[in-house]
Order: structure tokens, then C-alpha cells, then sequence
């Protein structure tokens, strides 16, 4: 039987068959991608140009940092506060009392957690939860003459000489806007002809024209939270742009371990989940493990025993060796051609009474000869 006869109907390719084939290929594929991949803004498994997955990448390819993504603030008891540093970018809802709490222990000990957002809450109360003072205004930073694409995209050429700018000379920002420091240091302002409004004023004679800050660093305890008004410098699109990714780095020059937290924005593709709980899970490991080993040990069974099946019945492997009656009447067929064609040698007559079917007509023997 072919390897392919399953798409035959007799001669002709059962062509419905292989449609129905093609369809559950499509289909699975689309499956697995639909549970690893993300379309949502800011998740670190979204590969469009809104996404950080190219940020997530590079940090999961530095060869002295560990990469880990946290869905829950009770992660935050097991990290290394001396060594460690949080991203958290654009929460969606608000902290719980606990989740806030765990958070400020964090820094308290010595952790480091940047906070990026732009317009929405959540921020300036998480950052007013764990004993911050800096707050997001929530207006646009437009930038009529210092600008990327336009004055939505202004370019911050402010930098401050501190550790966490080292090597950096501006950012490229994407609908930033600014930071009231109160009691925080300010690390990056706007240009002096940046101003403040809805994404669609112009500029106008009230407006006033100023370096507005733009990222902002304060001390709690021994740790450290950093704001940044734009969360996009972390996008796919934005993250090469000068000097965005340099900026980001510096904030994890010095630490062993980056974490990206979800707990508080868009969730991570089930089959990503699933690969973390495996990853932070040993009895899981374990199990998985046996599992697999199980199933091979009996898929290898199975097919041993159904390939065998297949090869015995398949016309193209070796022709069992013949019957001792059937060898007596090849002989006979053999004689009997050699007798009316004597020119003929005997590999000649051996290879035509091999071809003979066996549904045809014997020859007759002449026995008087």
C-alpha cells in the first residue's frame, strides 16, 4: 500500500480528503500561535509594533541576566531586593493594599522599580501606595520644533549627569507626558519648547513653553522607583530610537535579574503561562517529564506494531519467498519456454515467469518432450 494512498480513491486524488487535511493544519496552526502570541499594547509576547516583545528579547538574551515575567505581586517576597530590577508598564487596575504593600517592601529593602505610564491612574496611585511623590500629569508633551515624526514625538534632550543616564543624550518619546517631581530628582526633561495639552491642540497663546521632566528617580528606603512619562520607549517600533534602548539598559546595567510585571496589565498568552508555571514549578517539571517519557515508550509500541502491519502488506518491500510447490511450477514454466525458445538464456525465462500473473492462464506443460 503507498504512503500516500489514504489521499487516493482508486487512481485519482481523493482531492475533498486532502482539503479536509489542509483545513485541520491550518487550523492547529492557528492555534498555537492564538496561544503564544499577544495583540495587546505593551505585552512582552506581542511581536506587532505596539508590542515589547523585542524588549523582553534582549533582556532574555543577555547572557548575566536572568528574565522573568511575574503575574502576581506575591513574586515579589522571592527576588533578589539587592540585584534586581522591576519594569512596570502601563497598569491597568488599580493595587490591591496587599499587592501595593509587597511592592513597597520591595523597594524598601533595596529593590528598584521603574514605573512607565502616561495617561491612565492606576500609576499615580500605585507610586503614591509605596510612599512615592512624583505623579504623571496625563497631558500630551507636544514639541513644535525639537520633534521625531511630529509634535507628538518630542525629543527630550534634557539628560542630567547621573548613574541611570550614563551614555544617554536624549530619549525619543511617543504621547509622553510629564512628571511633577515634588520631592523626586528629575533625570530627563523636554525641550524648553515643549507645552502641555489635549493630542489634538495646537499651539496656542496661553500655552506655556517650558522643559517639562519626563523620567524622575527618588529614594524609598534603600531602594529606588524611577517614573517614566512614556511607556512606548519599551514598543517594538520605539525601542531603537535614540536613545531609548541605551536608557533602558542603564537601568539594568547593574542587576542580575530584570522582571517585567503583568500582574496589573494585560495577561500573557495561556500557552506562555503555561511554560512559566512549568518553569517555576519542580514537581510539575517532574511530572511532565514521566509523562512524556510514558508516552513516547508507548507511541514507539504503537507504531512498531502498525508500521510492521503496513510493510508486510505493502508492495514495495521484499516478495516472501515462494511456496515448494510454487517453485515446482516456475520450474516447469522455465522448462517449458526454454523448450520453444532455446535462444533465450535461463536470467531471460526466470525474469518472464516472475512476471507472470498469477490470475493468468498457466502454460501447458508438454510432457511427451
Amino acid at each position: 500500500m503507498s504512503r500516500l494512498g489514504w489521499f487516493r480513491s482508486g487512481q485519482k486524488i481523493d482531492w475533498p480528503r486532502v482539503l479536509l487535511v489542509s483545513l485541520g493544519v491550518v487550523i492547529a496552526i492557528s492555534l498555537i500561535v492564538g496561544a503564544a502570541i499577544s495583540l495587546a499594547v505593551f505585552n512582552p509576547y506581542n511581536p506587532t509594533w505596539e508590542g515589547t516583545s523585542e524588549f523582553r528579547s534582549s533582556v532574555d538574551a543577555h547572557p548575566q541576566q536572568e528574565l522573568r515575567i511575574v503575574q502576581s505581586t506575591s513574586a515579589y517576597e522571592t527576588l533578589d531586593v539587592t540585584n534586581t530590577t522591576v519594569f512596570i508598564i502601563a497598569p491597568e487596575e488599580t493595587y490591591s493594599a496587599e499587592a501595593s504593600a509587597s511592592i513597597q517592601s520591595f523597594i524598601e529593602a533595596g529593590g528598584r522599580v521603574v514605573v512607565l505610564d502616561n495617561f491612565g491612574p492606576y500609576a499615580n496611585e500605585l507610586m503614591a501606595s509605596v510612599g512615592g511623590s512624583a505623579t504623571f500629569d496625563g497631558q500630551v508633551i507636544r514639541d513644535e520644533r525639537e520633534h521625531f515624526r511630529g509634535p507628538t514625538m518630542p525629543i527630550a534632550s534634557g539628560v542630567e549627569g547621573h548613574r541611570l543616564t550614563h551614555g544617554v543624550s536624549q530619549l525619543t518619546l511617543n504621547y509622553a507626558t510629564a512628571i511633577e517631581p515634588h520631592d523626586a530628582t528629575v533625570l530627563v526633561r523636554s525641550s524648553e519648547y515643549a507645552y502641555l495639552g489635549a493630542e489634538d491642540d495646537d499651539i496656542g497663546d496661553g500655552d506655556e513653553l517650558a522643559a517639562y521632566p519626563v523620567v524622575t528617580v527618588e529614594s524609598i528606603g534603600a531602594g529606588e522607583l524611577v517614573a517614566v512619562g512614556d511607556p512606548s520607549i519599551t514598543i517594538n517600533e520605539m525601542l531603537d530610537q535614540p536613545d531609548n534602548r541605551i536608557f533602558i539598559e542603564t537601568l539594568t546595567a547593574d542587576m542580575d535579574t530584570v522582571v517585567i510585571d503583568v500582574s496589573h496589565s494585560s495577561q500573557i498568552p495561556p500557552l506562555r503561562s503555561l511554560v512559566l508555571w512549568l518553569r517555576s514549578n519542580t514537581i510539575a517539571q517532574i511530572g511532565v517529564g514521566l509523562t512524556a517519557v510514558l508516552a513516547i515508550v508507548v507511541l514507539s509500541g504503537w507504531l512498531a506494531g502498525h508500521l510492521g502491519r503496513r510493510f508486510t502488506d505493502d508492495d514495495s518491500t521484499d516478495i516472501p519467498m515462494p511456496s515448494s510447490e510454487a517453485r515446482d511450477i516456475d520450474a516447469a514454466r522455465v522448462a517449458h519456454l526454454s523448450r520453444h525458445h532455446p535462444e533465450w538464456d535461463v536470467s531471460r525465462l526466470q525474469r518472464i515467469v516472475a512476471g507472470i500473473n498469477p490470475g493468468w492462464d498457466e502454460p501447458e506443460v508438454d510432457n511427451d518432450e
